[in-house]
């Protein structure tokens, strides 16, 4: 048998999901897409703006596999403009040329993303691309369009001012919206991973969460899941988001469940004593166990590996501290305590020390 962080074989969100008609999300951008690729067609410049992790190099390779456009792609901030733009000065039939990259030569659609957080003379070596579609004064005469993509001013973007003079040679400047993209999610997922993945992200989420959660992020968890890796370790430093929301969703029933936990509680307790990966699986879905249910596995956790009982205190210290509680409404606070101490005796580890109980 397998464990997920699963608490049961239909979650309340997947059923939903298998009851219902899935919820339908407003998706703004094939709109933007079909602007782009117009703007494209046209052979002109395009300043885009959004968020970190939008999808804005995913989006300009889609615009330029749709017209067959060689693409050229360059990240501005380690962009060297001789080296990799107007070339290694070299003499030719007794004068100074120039030798260019092959690629810059060949290319159609020339892309500079994060053009805001280049240095300086990088965006001043670029004005002439931009504008005339030459360097030095010579004419790439296959490029037709040049675009770029930056990030919004303020936040915590380490970016530079771009020059009025530059941002003004673009033809046009187009924002992409800060979220997942529906149609982009349904083609990349089975259709109920996605639903529950942007159910998640519109839904359980506050503003400053998902801030944390970038589209991208998103793609990543969904990814994690996919191919059976820990969600949790998907998550940034220091984020405190309801993964626990996410991991109930995409729970199935090929997985074990928390009824089958407690119908054979011993067999359970034998199991994660000698399997340390089945240890740790029942570590990840004690997370998302009501304050009821932490209450019934406590001597299952009692038998945790010392490693596992250490990683439950510090790394899942939110799902430690409800089950304590959850022992104190049960058993009053000495049943806590004396809880937390045969944990703290299980534990060599230093840091698992005996912890003050919740009130």
């Amino acid at each position: 048998m397998r464990l997920k962080s699963a608490a049961r074989s239909v979650p309340a969100a997947g059923a939903a999901f298998q009851q219902e008609a899935r919820r339908e999300f407003r998706d703004p951008y094939p709109e933007k897409i079909e602007r782009l690729e117009a703007w494209a067609r046209a052979g002109k410049n395009v300043l885009l703006r959004g968020d970190r992790g939008v999808g804005k190099t995913r989006i300009v390779q889609a615009v330029a596999e749709k017209l067959n456009l060689n693409l050229v792609y360059f990240s501005a901030p380690t962009l060297d403009p001789w080296a990799d733009l107007v070339g290694v000065p070299v003499p030719q039939d007794g004068k100074l040329g120039f030798l260019r990259p092959d690629r810059v030569s060949q290319a159609e659609f020339l892309f500079l993303d994060e053009l805001n957080r280049a240095h300086p003379r990088v965006q001043n070596a670029v004005f002439e691309l931009i504008q005339f579609h030459s360097l030095n004064g010579e004419r790439l005469p296959r490029l037709r369009t040049v675009w770029a993509a930056v990030n919004p001013p303020g936040g915590d973007y380490q970016v530079y001012d771009l020059d009025p003079a530059l941002t003004d040679r673009f033809h046009a400047y187009l924002d992409l919206p800060y979220q997942p993209s529906p149609a982009f999610f349904y083609t990349r997922f089975d259709e109920r991973i996605a639903q529950c993945l942007l159910e998640w992200w519109h839904a359980d989420l506050n503003d400053d969460q998902r801030k944390k959660i970038t589209p991208r992020r998103l793609e990543m968890l969904g990814e994690a899941h996919a191919e059976g890796l820990l969600t949790e370790d998907v998550l940034p430093f220091e984020s405190s988001v309801p993964l626990h929301l996410l991991v109930r969703a995409l729970g199935d029933a090929a997985y074990i469940t928390y009824a089958e936990i407690v119908a054979h509680p011993q067999r359970f307790v034998r199991q994660v004593q000698e399997d340390l990966d089945m240890a740790q699986r029942l570590l990840h879905l004690l997370d998302v166990f009501s304050h009821d249910e932490l209450y019934q596995v406590r001597e299952l956790v009692l038998a945790l590996p010392p490693e596992v009982l250490a990683a439950l205190v510090r790394r899942h210290n939110t799902t430690y501290q409800k089950m304590l509680k959850a022992i104190r409404v049960r058993e009053k606070n000495a049943g806590a305590t004396a809880f937390a101490r045969l944990l703290a005796e299980r534990c060599p580890d230093p840091e698992c020390l005996l912890r003050e109980v919740p009130g």
